[in-house]
């Protein structure tokens, strides 16, 4: 998935250095902290972001019953012996064409693959032909009329179609509690959100709201502060990222780097000088 092309440029907004996107112009200084970060992040095992598709031909009672269902279900799978657990991860509604099918897919993207391991697992035994899937069924039943009686369930999801929308998952076995709603930051500036866009979580809610977003502004001097953030920022100043070059830590779902190869090379020109 890719945005539109966006043509950058640099000025001074209130006393500090922004990047707006349209046209580039200006240096780039490397901080002491970004340096040390780019040496940590070489020695870290990288996987990438985690898709789950959906495909229906019913998009509005999918997106109302099933579909959700699979969410809440394997949420509770996934995370029950995890204790608190909260993210933001995406979900990309798009048409779907094939020699076999002509519908709509409806797509998690997450940092989370166990997560999405189990959805996918669980989808192969519903929609398979093996002796287990009304046995299945039924237990899915069973858990998910518990938890509407027992826990607070809620989800509100987007049913517009070819969107993007980052949501935010809460997961709460002490306060019996499963939310999945949007989230409430829509910012491109990476200085807006609690931890700079250092985290996944914030990470996917920034690139949604750069795909739903005709011009950006960020504080260039923000920016530098994090290597992987300065490798992103450099893609978007190029006219597009992608949510496959995305990487996340496989200690720590809530890390992430970015593929940028001439980002890489611009670093190392510079021999990553501090200032």
């Amino acid at each position: 998935m890719t945005v539109p092309k966006h043509e950058p440029f640099i000025k001074e907004v209130k006393g500090h250095k922004v990047i707006v996107v349209h046209t580039l112009n200006g240096d780039i200084n490397v901080s002491q902290e970004a340096v040390e970060h780019a040496k940590e992040i070489k020695k870290k095992t990288w996987r990438p972001l985690s898709y789950f598709p959906y495909p229906t031909t019913n998009l509005d009672h999918d997106l109302a019953k099933s579909f959700p269902a699979s969410l809440i279900f394997n949420l509770h799978q996934t995370f029950r012996d995890c204790g608190y657990t909260e993210f933001d991860s995406v979900i990309s509604i798009n048409s779907l064409k094939s020699e076999s099918f002509s519908g709509t897919s409806v797509t998690l993207i997450t940092q989370h693959a166990r997560y999405t391991g189990e959805l996918t697992k669980i989808l192969k035994k519903l929609w398979g032909m093996g002796e287990d899937r009304s046995a299945l069924q039924d237990e899915m039943n069973a858990v998910l009329i518990d938890l509407q009686k027992h826990w607070s369930v809620g989800f509100k999801l987007s049913s517009a179609p070819e969107s993007t929308t980052a949501y935010h998952f809460v997961y709460d076995p002490e306060g019996f509690r499963i939310s999945i709603t949007p989230t409430t930051i829509g910012s491109t500036d990476p200085s807006d959100y609690p931890n700079g866009v250092t985290t996944t979580s914030e990470l996917l809610t920034f690139l949604v709201a750069h795909l739903h977003s005709s011009i950006a502004m960020w504080d260039l001097d923000f920016v530098l502060r994090s290597y992987p953030l300065y490798k992103l920022t450099m893609q978007l100043m190029d006219g597009n990222f992608s949510f496959d070059d995305v990487r996340i830590n496989n200690a720590d779902p809530e890390e992430w780097d970015y593929i940028n190869p001439s980002a890489d090379k611009a670093w190392g020109a510079r021999d990553a000088k501090p200032t």
